[in-house]
């Protein structure tokens, strides 16, 4: 008898850390695409730029020799690298779900996280890519769709509609996770 009560008590403990680390993964996920919007805002503020430039200003002595074109392209790379440390802890939290995700959900799921950093890499790399865009105009038009490319990751598309790469990677993210994890807790807290 004392054997089946142990049994069972692991049992329901196993069910209850499957439980809360499905519920910190989901928590992970929402706050990951919430500082994926706010990073991509397209309506930058007067105080962002500012900020942007100060600090730019501050880290290059050479910062005025650039021409106007190219000072914006910092300034607005500035920006989205400022905004992603304003929103570090929500992918702090979203690494330290992994673990978790990977053991007691498997590869799938991870892979389904790790989208979610990817999402954050994709905007990093378009932000990295404006002072190039500025030094190598073009009017080929494979370059101006390019360019359109990396100006959609960066801000997304203003039509509703149209989905860019970014929010289509969150998107099927959030849904893999919802998919899998929300029938878990909503049986788990039924039970």
């Amino acid at each position: 008898m004392g054997r089946e009560a142990i049994d069972k008590l692991r049992v329901r403990k196993s069910v209850e850390r499957e439980f809360e680390a499905a519920e910190q993964i989901l928590i992970a996920t929402y706050r990951a695409k919430g500082a994926v919007e706010g990073i991509r805002g397209n309506f930058v503020r007067a105080y962002e730029l500012e900020e942007a430039e100060k600090a730019l200003r501050a880290a290059n002595e050479d910062f005025d020799s650039l021409i106007e074109n190219q000072r914006k392209a910092y300034i607005d790379r500035g920006v989205i690298y400022k905004r992603a440390a304003f929103f570090k802890e929500d992918f702090d939290a979203v690494f330290e779900v992994l673990p978790a995700a990977e053991i007691y959900f498997g590869s799938g799921l991870a892979a389904s996280v790790r989208k979610l950093v990817s999402a954050r890499q994709k905007i990093f790399a378009a932000a990295d890519m404006l002072p190039t865009l500025v030094d190598h105009p073009s009017e080929d038009e494979s370059d101006k769709e390019f360019r359109r490319t990396v100006r959609r990751d960066l801000y997304g598309s203003f039509d509703p509609k149209a989905k860019d790469r970014v929010t289509a990677l969150v998107e099927e993210a959030v849904s893999e996770l919802e998919a899998t994890l929300l029938p878990k807790l909503r049986a788990a807290a039924s039970a």
